[in-house]
């Protein structure tokens, strides 16, 4: 039986910073998400069979089974639009594979990759 892994929310909380005169408030909004061992097993896991696979197989036909590229958490795709990269305008784009690696290999996030493939 397969152990199903729920994340918890995005834990979100305002660190104060300053309280001037005025009462204007500067601060930090600090966001945490926990992703559990299980789900890193998953996505290695999938990652395993489908670099075992070949690309062929895994787009077969008028029936394209997508080669799945990463399982990205809430918490890093909201870091990424703060920064100004739109994570979904990139699944358009005709090198949005390679973008989107490129951006979990320069952040070290290759944890969350489920291909060991380039494109």
């Amino acid at each position: 039986m397969t152990t199903t892994s729920r994340f918890v929310g995005l834990d979100e909380d305002f660190v104060l910073d300053t309280v001037d005169a005025d009462l204007q408030v500067t601060g930090t909004i600090v966001t945490e998400q926990h992703i559990p061992q299980s789900f890193l097993d998953r996505v290695a896991a999938k990652r395993n069979w489908q670099d075992a696979q070949s690309f062929s197989a895994l787009t077969k036909g008028d029936d394209i089974e997508k080669i799945h590229l990463a399982r990205i958490p809430v918490a890093v795709v909201n870091k990424w639009s703060r920064e100004g990269f739109d994570l979904f305008q990139a699944l358009h784009d005709p090198n949005g594979a390679a973008l989107i690696l490129a951006k979990l290999r320069s952040e070290d996030l290759t944890a969350f990759q489920t291909t060991s493939r380039t494109f």
